[in-house]
């Protein structure tokens, strides 16, 4: 039976309909738990993999490829100390490939998440000055495998995720 404003809720629903959304919330509550406990496997494989390749060689790509698997890990575990190692993992891939925008606005996101918000916005500086990106025109140029270049568009919320830490530097946000 509807509620007053015309809502069924859990509570007016009938035994049995109650029972199979709950089972079905618990199913889908398990599988959730089910795939990011896999997801967090690979994770963790993909960084010794990255650890192995970076004490073998220690390539911008590889140490950039290392603090991404650590950024990830540190969000999911909300592990401070994942963090820090995804930092200075890119610290070293910045370090080995200075003008390697990526490294500097992956490095940007790890202290965004360690709420170093001061570094992050010069990191995300620095990032935007090698990259070639146009602001007004929602286009960056990327290069992939085998140098080619593509102008790729983006939307409102990648223009905003870096607006939002620079003006609260300058004090506009």
């Amino acid at each position: 039976q509807p509620s007053p404003a015309g809502i069924t809720t859990m509570s007016n629903l009938p035994p049995p309909t109650y029972l199979v959304i709950a089972i079905t919330l618990m199913a889908v509550t398990w599988a959730a738990a089910r795939l990011f406990r896999t997801l967090r496997g690979r994770l963790e494989e993909a960084e010794g993999s990255f650890r192995r390749a970076a004490e073998i060689r220690p390539t911008a790509s590889t140490l950039s490829n290392l603090g991404t698997v650590l950024f990830y890990l540190g969000r999911y575990e909300d592990a401070a100390s994942r963090l820090e190692e995804a930092v200075t993992a890119f610290d070293r891939a910045v370090a080995a490939a200075p003008t390697f925008a990526e490294a500097h606005a992956n490095r940007a996101n790890a202290l965004v998440e360690l709420r170093r918000h001061g570094e992050a916005v010069r990191a995300y500086e620095r990032a935007i000055d090698l990259a070639d990106v146009g602001f007004a025109e929602r286009l960056v140029r990327v290069r992939g495998k085998g140098k080619k270049e593509r102008l790729v568009p983006f939307g409102r919320s990648a223009a905003a995720s870096v607006d939002k830490p620079i003006a609260s530097k300058t004090g506009e946000g």
